[in-house]
């Protein structure tokens, strides 16, 4: 279920929450252009509404979908949809916000209501004192923001990313593929960068009065100057000029530091659910995160491009 903000345990009040959360799942559209581009990406087979997907672990998966953290399916449907694959070994991601409470380390979405919210309530009453501190020390540290979805735009913010993805344990995808999403999807890529360097950035992508972030990258040696509350305070901005309801900052594990984050910021947590193999999936994925770690940069920006495409719970 949808926590009571205010309520909500680990970071204390979020002040941002003054409409309910809207749990709305993503498009039928964005989910079947998502499709294509990550089937023509890796070649991967269609099978009905499934992509086949290589697993790791041997054998094939059917997905719907990879590198979404949740799909255009509701729970009762992604049912329906597990019991047309049978016995075949399957992965369904949805939105699951009348899920039980989660708990620590399990997946959510995190989203903020923007519904009758002007920039200066926002700023002056919403945010806390935390989040407008941060936004200025970073203003006074010279950092900007800059926006667009052109190549190099997308060059920028990969390198970032392949940074982020191999603190985490998690292999890079190929920038040909973010290129191709940011494309196709008509996103926009948020840098924040100061003296020619590039700090922070993230993708933003729209689905109707919603926006969605699938990545946040930082450049960790900058934590201090704070330019991912930079981008945070620019994107919903944006939002608000946009007349976007509901901004959803992306997938985190309950109570983990890039939580922490979002958390400060209001979003709400809303509950995942892997529908199928996932669990299994995620729990034999759990040591390969801990060995990515310790690899050599130069080693995981080589394999990575080519591993995900067997990641099935990537």
């Amino acid at each position: 279920m949808v926590e009571n903000p205010a309520a909500f345990p680990f970071s204390g009040r979020a002040p941002m929450a003054m409409a309910p959360i809207d749990p709305r799942p993503l498009s039928p559209g964005l989910c079947a252009l998502w499709r294509e581009v990550v089937a023509a990406e890796f070649g991967w087979e269609q099978d009905g509404a499934f992509l086949t997907v290589p697993a790791l672990t041997g054998g094939r998966v059917l997905s719907y979908l990879p590198f979404l953290s949740y799909t255009d399916m509701t729970p009762a449907a992604a049912e329906r949809l597990a019991q047309e694959a049978g016995p075949r070994r399957h992965l369904i991601r949805v939105l699951d916000p009348d899920a039980p409470p989660p708990s620590v380390g399990d997946p959510v979405t995190l989203r903020a209501s923007l519904v009758g919210v002007d920039a200066d309530t926002l700023w002056s009453h919403l945010i806390p004192p935390v989040c407008r501190n941060r936004v200025r020390r970073a203003e006074k540290a010279g950092i900007q923001v800059q926006q667009g979805r052109d190549p190099e735009m997308v060059r920028r913010f990969t390198v970032l990313l392949a940074g982020t993805l191999a603190r985490h344990g998690a292999p890079m995808l190929p920038p040909t593929l973010v290129q191709t999403l940011v494309r196709e999807t008509r996103a926009e890529i948020l840098l924040a960068e100061a003296a020619g360097h590039d700090l922070a950035g993230m993708v933003v992508v729209p689905d109707g009065d919603l926006r969605w972030v699938p990545w946040i990258a930082t450049d960790r040696r900058a934590a201090a100057e704070a330019p991912g509350d930079l981008l945070i305070w620019h994107l919903l901005c944006e939002c608000l000029v946009d007349r976007v309801r509901t901004v959803d900052l992306g997938r985190s594990p309950m109570g983990g530091g890039t939580f922490r984050f979002k958390r400060k910021w209001g979003a709400v947590p809303v509950p995942l659910r892997l529908v199928g193999a996932g669990r299994l999936l995620q729990t034999r994925y759990m040591l390969a995160q801990q060995v990515w770690r310790r690899l050599p940069r130069r080693l995981t920006d080589e394999l990575g491009p080519k591993l995900v495409g067997y990641l099935v719970d990537y």
